[in-house]
Order: C-alpha cells, then structure tokens, then sequence
C-alpha cells in the first residue's frame, strides 16, 4: 500500500516537473524566439486568409486545413513555404495544432495530465485573446514581441472556476 501510494506521489511529481517546463513564460519565450519564422510565415499566411475560422492539426492530410464555413471543408493550402513551417511545428517541434479565429493565431500544445492545453498566440488587433478566441482560458502573459502571448488553458479549472461564478 505505501509503495503503491510513493509511486504514485512520484509519477505525479515527475509528470508536472517535466510538464511545467514548457508551459513555462521563460520556456514560451525561449520557443517563440527560437522558432520565430516558423510562427511569422504561419500567423502571414492565416491573418492574410480570406477564412475567419481555421484549424490545422497533425492528423490532418499534408496540404490541408480545415475552414469553418458553409458545409465545412478541407481547403487546399496553396503555399509550399506554409506547408513546410506547418510540418515543422506540428510534427517536430511538438504542436498539436494550429488555428485561426478571426483576428487571432493560435499555437497549441496539449497536454493529457489534467486536462491542460498551452501553447503561444498572436492578436492581430491588439487585443489580448480571451476566453472567447482560447477554450478553456485560465491565464496569459505577454511574450516580449508586440502581440504575441503565452497562454494556458485548464478545463479542470476553467469549469470550477465557471461554476463559482454567479450567473453562469
């Protein structure tokens, strides 16, 4: 019984040291600053689309994004520089997705350990992205590039705190 318990305790511990670190805002910078065409060539061509809801993923077919619009659709992306800043981030550098709504970019990465979503997000119109543009927000902060942030994203959290709100 106390060996079950001590593993688990470890596992636990292991499992948010390891994680913490990329959800980190010196982590995020370090990403961001070291990937930064990835994001630039990225966040130009979504901002720059005539779609206003996009999301890329994985697991997704190479060349293809998939638009919120009538009938929903995959959508050819015409632009082999997009596609291969896409692959990178998506399939080498740990994303899990990326997506646009309206004048917002989101990169995110997931994590399954309780339910938490991270990731690095850009506003096109100055304003910080909210619960509105990021699912499940629970905070934000600054990256030291104008309009880039680092975010989180607990669904534990966000309905707890949903719930002790009045009105909701």
């Amino acid at each position: 019984m106390i060996v079950g318990f001590i593993t688990i305790s470890l596992l636990t511990l292991f499992m948010s040291s390891c994680s913490s670190a990329w959800r980190d805002i010196d982590e995020a910078e370090k990403n961001f600053q070291k990937h930064k065409d990835l994001f630039l060539t990225l966040r130009d061509f979504l901002i720059e689309s005539e779609y206003n809801d996009i999301s890329i993923t994985p697991s997704m077919e190479k060349g293809e994004m998939f638009v919120n619009i009538a009938g929903n659709s995959y959508v050819p992306i015409d632009s082999d520089e997009f596609i291969c800043a896409a692959n990178l981030l998506l399939n080498k550098h740990g994303y899990s997705s990326i997506s646009k709504t309206d004048s917002y970019v989101e990169f995110g990465r997931t994590q399954t350990y309780d339910t938490i979503y991270y990731g690095i997000a850009y506003s096109a119109d100055g304003q910080v992205p909210d619960d509105s543009v990021i699912q499940f927000l629970t905070s934000i902060e600054s990256l030291t590039e104008d309009g880039w942030y680092h975010y989180e994203a607990r669904y534990n959290e966000y309905r707890q705190r949903d719930r002790s709100e009045p009105n909701k």
